[in-house]
């Protein structure tokens, strides 16, 4: 959690210092219709998120009927770790030349 909420907030102010960036900004504040203090409230916003908060939107949003986990690697090397993540029997794809 520490991590996802670090990588979205460390490298935020970046995001305005050029005047095309504070420009794009504002830009975006109209096109999605989010209030004035919408970049200044970010950071405090994203670091108040709790764990109990993502289980929530994800128990709202994601149906696990539905959800598929993609695997891109050597077959030989990553099967033995598959099997205790219970996610069903894996089917291989051919890779594509």
């Amino acid at each position: 959690m520490a991590l996802a909420k670090a990588s979205l907030t460390r490298g935020y102010p970046r995001g305005f210092e050029t005047a095309h960036q504070v420009a794009r900004a504002v830009a975006q504040l109209a096109l999605y219709g989010l209030p004035d203090t919408y970049f200044e409230e970010f950071v405090p916003r994203v670091s108040a998120i709790q764990s109990a908060d993502v289980i929530s939107v994800a128990e709202r949003y994601l149906d696990p009927a539905r959800t598929l986990t993609l695997v891109v690697g050597d077959y030989q090397a990553v099967e033995p770790s598959l099997a205790p993540l219970g996610l069903g029997e894996p089917k291989l794809l051919p890779a594509e030349a």
